[in-house]
């Protein structure tokens, strides 16, 4: 296990985050789901992650933390690091 904050390779503490206050769904699951080791571990790990974070207060808060985060690790709101490439480049070229 990683630890109750992450993946100590991440240099990101999840308790640090402005909204995080330990009431959240992902405080009362072992964190090594959301800060796999490997690709092939976050491929099994993501739909659990999501079922937990789809229901969450602080989806929303959550999301734009790891948005707004560089080279933020593991999966935040549900979503994996790829997937906020994505969101950040939709949301760049929708500025234009």
């Amino acid at each position: 296990m990683h630890g109750v904050t992450g993946n100590e390779n991440t240099g990101i503490d999840r308790f640090k985050a402005p909204f995080f206050d330990g009431s959240q769904p992902c405080a009362q699951t072992d964190p090594d789901l959301f800060f796999p080791n490997n690709a092939a571990e976050g491929a099994i790990n993501i739909k659990y992650t999501r079922k937990i974070c789809k229901s969450c207060e602080f989806k929303s808060h959550c999301l734009e933390y790891a948005l707004t985060t560089p080279l933020i690790m593991g999966v935040w709101a549900g979503t994996t690091e790829h997937d906020r490439v994505v969101i950040r480049r939709q949301r760049r070229t929708s500025k234009r």
